[in-house]
């Protein structure tokens, strides 16, 4: 938001009205923990924060090409009279649920005490499947919670180095954290960029599974990356968890359904109506 004189002026005659129209009694609000977005002819975005979310609304009129940004975390809001799209919504996670997520690795960290390693791994793949089932798209774009994640990821790593009082490279090669339980690792989920040694790259010849990256961290003749939940988010998300935004259409197509069956039902006098399912 443009710091303008005028609407920096509005947005605090708006906070104060509202805080005079609390009892004192009841509630006070204060001016460091508020936020007031103005939309004006200076300012052509809508912020609001809700629920972990950061909003940041662009209406279709301010908007300096006509066509809209097809990619996730970005919403298109649209008319339900009329069905047209009229602004477009830029999601991120705020700041507090970022805060959040590091006390809880803190708290894994701070309690594990003997824990064994299997279930440091399982708390850290609970937490991490956790954020991206609740912030979903809104993850992909915001790098400050990217660089917390492989941060949290690294400290969960270095904690189970120390059980085994030992921080030395070759004796935790990564197929010790990723490798499925099965066949003897831990079974870690990784978020970060984590380099896959060239001797173990012999092995992946032999199969015609690829490996899936989403950014260049350190590099080697085959760029070989461990595959990371950040952007096998587009497979990840597609096939088990869908964006917000397709849950949004699939429920109201569902609901739409279910009200012409309901028509149908009082049409011949039924009764055998049940719920809809997803």
């Amino acid at each position: 938001m443009r710091l303008m004189k005028h609407d920096v002026n509005l947005g605090r005659a708006v906070f104060w009205d509202m805080r005079n129209r609390l009892p004192r009694s009841v509630s006070t609000l204060e001016w460091d923990n508020s936020f007031v977005s103005v939309y004006s002819r200076d300012n052509p975005n809508l912020l609001f924060s809700m629920s972990g979310f950061e909003v940041r609304i662009l209406p279709k009129c301010r908007m300096s090409s006509e066509h809209f940004a097809a990619k996730d975390g970005v919403w298109a809001l649209q008319n339900l009279a009329t069905k047209e799209r009229t602004a477009q919504a830029f999601l991120r996670v705020d700041d507090e649920a970022l805060k959040t997520f590091e006390n809880r690795i803190r708290q894994v960290l701070m309690s594990s005490g003997s824990t064994t390693f299997t279930k440091i791994a399982n708390k850290w793949n609970t937490a991490l499947i956790g954020l991206m089932t609740y912030y979903r798209e809104a993850v992909i774009h915001t790098q400050e919670l990217l660089d917390l994640l492989v941060k949290c990821e690294n400290k969960i790593q270095t904690r189970i180095k120390i059980g085994l009082n030992s921080k030395m490279p070759s004796r935790f090669p990564p197929v010790v954290f990723y490798s499925p339980k099965e066949v003897g690792g831990l079974g870690m989920l990784s978020m970060g960029h984590i380099l896959i040694p060239q001797s173990d790259l012999r092995y992946s010849q032999q199969t015609d599974l690829g490996v899936t990256h989403f950014r260049a961290g350190m590099s080697h003749e085959e760029d070989q990356l461990i595959p990371n939940l950040y952007r096998r988010a587009a497979r990840l998300i597609a096939v088990y968890i869908q964006p917000w935004e397709s849950e949004f259409v699939d429920s109201e197509r569902v609901w739409s359904e279910y009200a012409l069956k309901k028509e149908e039902a009082r049409a011949t006098n039924s009764k055998g109506l049940g719920w809809p399912r997803p």
